[in-house]
């Protein structure tokens, strides 16, 4: 009986994967969340953070898909989908941030 092994990559190798993808494409101020393995779809699914200093994380700006078992990038959020999340986070907090104060 022949056996059907997987190896998956790890957690912390699909957050490395993705948080190099963001420098890459998107820019420094994002960073890969906490992955979930999806084992039906064989895929980690990666949130998206906006991330802006002094602040921490605004928010989710958008998802990543990485192979569970090649570890490369299947899906993602368009970048400028991403980039006009991250915005309109960025401005909602800005507004907030002035009228509290």
């Amino acid at each position: 009986m022949a056996v059907n092994v997987i190896n998956l990559i790890s957690s912390r190798q699909v957050v490395a994967t993705v948080n190099e993808w963001l420098v890459g494409y998107v820019g420094d101020r994002f960073l890969a969340e906490t992955p979930i393995l999806d084992a039906q779809a064989n895929l980690w699914r990666i949130s998206v953070l906006y991330v802006y200093p002094n602040e921490g994380p605004l928010g989710s700006v958008g998802e990543i898909a990485i192979d569970a078992a090649t570890g490369e990038v299947r899906t993602h959020t368009s970048i400028i989908d991403i980039k006009q999340k991250a915005l309109d986070l960025y401005q909602s907090r800005r507004v907030s941030l002035n009228s509290s104060s």
